[in-house]
Order: C-alpha cells, then sequence, then structure tokens
C-alpha cells in the first residue's frame, strides 16, 4: 500500500507520484510502510551479529575499501603465479601447447648453484687401509721387508705382506742382489715414522713375525710401503694366500719395474770392487781399488768379499758410533794364509784385524769396534783363496 505522508517532510502524497511534490523525495527508495522498517531493523540486526560473532573469533571485520584491497591482493598473486608457470614451461604458448604438468616433477627445476665445496686431495695411491689398523712406531728396519715396531709399548717384529725383497742380512747365506739397497730404500720410507698396520687375514707366520700391509703418511700423504718398494724394482711381487689383498697392484707394479729394468730387474754389478790394475799374470795376486762410496748406517749390513790380492774401497762413510765385523776365511790346500782388514779415517786411529788360517782351515770370527769418525777407507789384503767380511754399523 502507498505511503500516505512524505518521510522527509511529511507532505500529503497526491495520487501515485513516484517523488514528493514538496520535497522531491522518491517514495520507492526508502518505504514508509511498517513492513520495511521492520525489515531495515532485521536486517541491520543479522549484520550487528555477524560482526559480534567474527570480533569474538578474531576475525578483523574490515570496511568494503579493506575488502577491495584483499580482492587486489589475490588478484596480483594469480597473475605472479600464472607467470612463474609460464617461466616453467607448464602454460601453453599461443603458437602451441606446453609440456603437461607431470613434466614439471620429470625436469629438474632450476636451482641457485650451490657453494663450491673444497676439493679432497686424495693420496697419491689413490687408497687407503681397509681393513682393521694398529698405529705404531717403527724403531729399526731389518732389512727391505721386515722392520721392528713399537706398538703400545710393545716391540714387535713386522713383515710386510705380500712382497719379498733381497737378502741383506742373513749370516748363514750370501747377501743378494740389492739386498741392501732395498734395505735402505726401506729405511728411507719407515725409519723413525709413525706407521699403520693393516691386517689382513694372517695374524703372523712361523717365525712369530706380524704380518701386515704396512701404511707411511708422508706430509699428509698415505703410502703403501710394500708396493713403493715394488714400483722402483726394490722387491718382488710374491703372492702369500689368503692374505692377497692388493696382489693385483703388486703385480702390475713388478710388471712396470721390470719392463724399465729398475733394482733387481737390472743387470748385477760384479761382486768385487772395479780393477783399475789388472794382473801381471794368471793366478797372480789381484790388486783391486774402487772409488764407488760405501755407507756404514745403523741397522744396514755390507758385505764385501773376494780372492787372494789387496782390495781397497777409498770412500767408505761411517754414519754410526760402532761397527760389527764379521768374517769367513777358507784357506789353501798347500800352506797357511793370512787374512787382514782395516778402517782408516782420514785422520784418526784404524780399527781392524788379522787372521791366520791354517793349511785346509776354515775360519769365522767377529769383533766390535767404536768409530769416531766419518770418512775412512775400507782395505782387504788376503794371502787366502776365499775370504768375506761383513760391516754392520751399530750405536746411533
Amino acid at each position: 500500500m502507498p505511503a500516505q505522508t512524505c518521510a522527509r517532510c511529511h507532505a500529503p502524497r497526491t495520487g501515485a507520484f513516484r517523488y514528493c511534490r514538496e520535497c522531491g523525495y522518491d517514495f520507492d527508495a526508502d518505504s514508509m510502510d511498517a513492513a520495511g522498517a521492520a525489515a531495515r531493523a532485521k536486517s541491520k540486526a543479522k549484520a550487528e551479529a555477524a560482526a559480534r560473532e567474527a570480533k569474538k573469533r578474531g576475525v578483523a571485520v574490515g570496511d568494503g575499501k579493506r575488502r577491495r584491497y584483499v580482492v587486489r591482493g589475490l588478484i596480483a598473486f594469480e597473475v605472479a603465479a600464472l607467470a612463474v608457470l609460464a617461466g616453467y614451461g607448464i602454460l601453453s604458448s599461443a603458437s602451441g601447447g606446453g609440456p603437461d604438468i607431470a613434466a614439471l616433477f620429470a625436469t629438474p627445476r632450476p636451482t641457485t648453484p650451490a657453494t663450491p665445496t673444497p676439493a679432497v686431495t686424495l693420496p697419491a695411491t689413490g687408497f687407503v687401509p681397509s681393513g682393521p689398523t694398529t698405529e705404531a712406531t717403527v724403531e729399526r728396519v731389518i732389512d727391505g721387508d721386515t722392520i721392528v715396531v713399537d706398538a703400545g709399548g710393545a716391540r714387535l717384529y713386522v713383515h710386510y705382506l705380500g712382497i719379498d725383497a733381497p737378502e741383506a742380512v742373513a749370516l748363514d747365506r750370501p747377501v743378494q742382489f740389492m739386498g741392501p739397497e732395498a734395505s735402505q730404500a726401506n729405511a728411507q720410507l719407515v725409519s723413525g715414522q709413525t706407521v699403520i698396520l693393516e691386517r689382513d687375514v694372517s695374524e703372523a707366520d712361523s717365525a712369530a713375525r706380524l704380518l701386515r700391509d704396512v701404511w707411511v703418511d708422508r706430509d699428509g700423504t698415505l703410502f703403501l710401503v710394500g708396493l713403493e718398494l715394488v714400483k722402483a724394482g726394490f722387491a718382488r711381487a710374491v703372492p702369500q694366500p689368503p692374505d692377497v689383498k692388493y696382489q693385483a697392484l703388486y703385480a702390475d707394479a713388478e710388471a712396470q719395474a721390470k719392463a724399465a729394468g729398475l733394482g733387481i730387474w737390472g743387470t748385477p754389478p760384479s761382486a768385487a770392487p772395479e780393477a783399475t790394475l789388472p794382473p801381471t799374470q794368471a793366478g797372480a795376486a789381484q790388486r783391486l781399488t774402487t772409488n764407488d762410496p760405501v755407507t756404514f748406517s745403523y741397522g744396514f749390513r755390507s758385505d764385501f768379499h773376494g780372492a787372494q790380492g789387496s782390495y781397497t774401497w777409498r770412500a767408505a762413510n761411517v754414519m754410526t758410533s760402532a761397527l760389527k765385523v764379521a768374517w769367513t776365511v777358507d784357506a789353501a790346500s798347500a800352506a797357511t794364509c793370512v787374512f787382514d782388514w782395516s778402517i782408516a779415517p782420514a785422520s784418526g786411529t784404524a780399527v781392524g784385524g788379522e787372521v791366520s788360517v791354517p793349511r785346509k782351515g776354515h775360519e769365522t770370527g767377529k769383533s766390535d769396534h767404536e768409530t769416531p769418525f766419518r770418512n775412512a777407507m775400507l782395505t782387504v789384503t788376503s794371502t787366502c783363496p776365499v775370504w768375506r767380511l761383513s760391516v754392520t754399523g751399530e750405536g746411533s
């Protein structure tokens, strides 16, 4: 039912006019009847109740302007998301379709380059011990493949696995070619060093020597000592089942040393010094001399042998405070013979000895000597047909 008076100026409504003829108010915009007022009150109460509920839940209710900001933010987020997807090639271009969503997981996404990790310097040998290990300090080098170590206060003999170096110290057999050199090479690698003893399978041999692969650290680089000796021709590769962890490496190193003629794979030199004065006639006494250096150092044994004649080693370097000398002399069947030796320093008192051997006799002996000198000359004079002299460095 149309309102009878204007809600603004209270002028009476005339006919069915929409606007008040007095003030121009729109009758239809704001109904003046009781039903319209009740509807507006109900709508206002509902809005106030919703605001109270939102406030109770901690949700801020903004005005129309804030809602517009929210809508704009959502639109901006969608635009950015579309740009990222386009960058990965998921959205198709106008000229053709791109890969499907599965391609996103099949192809690695571009990432920011990580900070480079510092390079790890590997040992020259390219590997490190992989079995049970024990550290020990080398007290003494016996020969090219045997050492004495101190392991936690225990004094132990250790034999290198997988190799065999020429004999240098056996008293019951001749010193083998390159024996002293192999001992010296071994000493240069491990003497006085802390070494790593790696166990393969076996614990010890019949002589109660530990069987180990021996490693040494030189300036942060680990070396397998036995392998280095084989590489340089100071030892042979000898399989010792069941301890064969590095046998393939030893075999390859031996093949290379043999091909290059290194060490034991070279030509053995003459056992006696170079003859500078040849004999005047067959069967006459020889006079032999050499300028090649001979070094007597701690723990190393040097062997000399010859026949009837005079022998001189001019450059004898005595690197220890004492020497142990041993000899074996055989006489001829015809007469008594004399064997005489001396180590004479450039200045000071010489050390030496003389042995008289009866007809068809055989003499052995040994003696210890203090050597407070360095440079000396070794001389042997013999009327006996067969003799052998060994000198071992003692003391510090």
